[in-house]
């Protein structure tokens, strides 16, 4: 049997062991390349035994050092209700250059739109889409500015099975 060659590889920052990413679900189930980390230190043994008992066609690592994830990926994403620290966006700053950077979440909130607005200032050499997923529907809305991003995306995020709306 033909190995299917991996797309993209993604860094998924703040994956957490206790709460399921429908964003995460989909996606390892393409050939894709995952590069995850977690929310919280400690979670990298769980998240590594989570991957491990479920199928998957992804390639996944599981990472501690969001800088280097960053640095291999060809897109970043965030998961809400992450808070991106300072301390970490300053450290892939470079390394996210002219990269799409998605903060995903589920529920549109001012909180959301403010852990948004915070990635554009902190990381304003990147491509910054919000993407909303709506679990029950499976579709997922996308915004941002940069036209080649919005189709590169869609079409990843078509390929897991949303219905995909710019």
């Amino acid at each position: 049997m033909k190995e299917m060659a991996v797309e993209e590889t993604i860094a998924v920052v703040g994956l957490r062991s206790d709460k399921p990413s429908v964003f995460v679900d989909k996606i390892k189930n393409q050939h894709v390349r995952l590069l995850v980390i977690p929310a919280e230190e400690g979670e990298k043994v769980s998240l590594n035994k989570f991957f491990k008992n479920n199928l998957t066609n992804a390639e996944i690592e599981v990472l501690d050092c969001a800088r280097d994830g960053c640095w291999e990926a060809d897109i970043i994403t965030f998961l809400d209700p992450v808070d991106p620290e300072e301390s970490l966006l300053n450290r892939i700053k470079e390394v996210a250059v002219q990269k799409p950077v998605l903060f995903i979440f589920e529920e549109a909130s001012a909180e959301a739109d403010a852990k948004a607005e915070k990635l554009q200032k902190k990381l304003s050499n990147s491509i910054i889409l919000k993407i909303k997923i709506d679990d029950e529907k499976e579709r997922a809305i996308i915004s941002g500015t940069d036209p080649q991003s919005i189709e590169q995306v869609s079409e990843m995020l078509n390929r897991a099975g949303f219905t995909v709306k710019a």
